[in-house]
């Protein structure tokens, strides 16, 4: 009798343990395109079945942002899911011909002319190569350079991040680049003032800037980076594991809440938040 009691219990325990590990393995790919539709889904966002009527909407949303109040988002392959990942032009998340399929979610809010927003996307990759290619051009793509360490006008973006030691020093070549071109095309000497007064209101940034690369758990590779422009603060985190590259990107003028948004949806994907750093 104390034997099958036992033999019982055993079973019931298992039983119960079943559910609780199918739960914690639920996805093959915590981070993969399906592990970011279920968030999606959980979140309660609003599919959108058609990669274009995604990008539409975005950019409709940049009018008032509350209409990413409940999320959005949009799976996709091929070149419909390089026009979801590229719905935003204000966000340096790129696409890559080698991106076999894609999931894309957002969401966000805005209160009294102050925006909070974040724009994820979980991308598949024919191969690990791929995928490492495309991570280490999405972590480079944050620093501003050419060969000769020069930096052109053209190529200068407030929404990188540069190395610490090195702001004051990059922002006057992108100045004196600026300065240089406007010359060149034969701008009047007043007309050169006024752009050079408008570069510096536009590159008038923090220098509370963090960028760091750390090696994970089980091949994990990632890096998170936070900072700010002006009155805006700004976080992304950037992942790849095997042939699946993760990004994060969040923006706006409350730190806190962007960062519990991006701390949400980390955690269901498994991977370290940018808050984190």
């Amino acid at each position: 009798m104390k034997k099958i009691t036992s033999l019982i219990s055993v079973t019931l325990a298992a039983s119960m343990l079943m559910p609780l590990s199918g739960c914690l393995n639920r996805f093959a790919n915590p981070m993969g395109t399906a592990a970011l539709e279920s968030y999606a889904k959980e979140y309660g966002a609003e599919r959108y079945k058609s990669s274009r009527d995604f990008a539409h909407f975005i950019k409709d949303s940049y009018g008032d942002v509350n209409q990413l109040n409940d999320g959005v988002y949009v799976r996709a392959d091929g070149k419909a899911a390089g026009m979801a990942i590229e719905a935003s032009s204000e966000i340096p998340i790129f696409y890559d011909e080698n991106i076999k399929e894609a999931t894309v979610f957002a969401v966000g809010n805005m209160s009294y002319y102050m925006f909070n927003e974040i724009f994820c996307v979980s991308m598949a990759f024919g191969s690990s190569r791929d995928a490492d290619l495309y991570y280490e051009m999405a972590v480079d793509s944050y620093y501003v350079r050419d060969e000769d360490g020069i930096i052109d006008a053209d190529e200068f973006d407030p929404r990188m991040v540069f190395d610490v030691f090195e702001n004051d020093q990059q922002v006057e070549q992108a100045r004196q680049a600026l300065r240089r071109e406007l010359s060149d095309m034969g701008a009047s000497p007043e007309m050169v003032e006024e752009w050079m007064t408008l570069f510096d209101e536009m590159y008038d940034f923090d220098y509370d800037l963090e960028l760091e690369s750390f090696e994970g758990e089980n091949g994990l590779r990632y890096t998170l980076l936070t900072g700010s422009h002006g009155d805006v603060f700004y976080t992304a985190g950037i992942y790849v594991k095997n042939s699946t590259v993760f990004y994060a990107y969040g923006f706006g003028y409350v730190p806190t809440e962007v960062n519990e948004y991006l701390d949400d949806v980390c955690e269901h994907m498994q991977v370290p938040p940018p808050s984190t750093l």
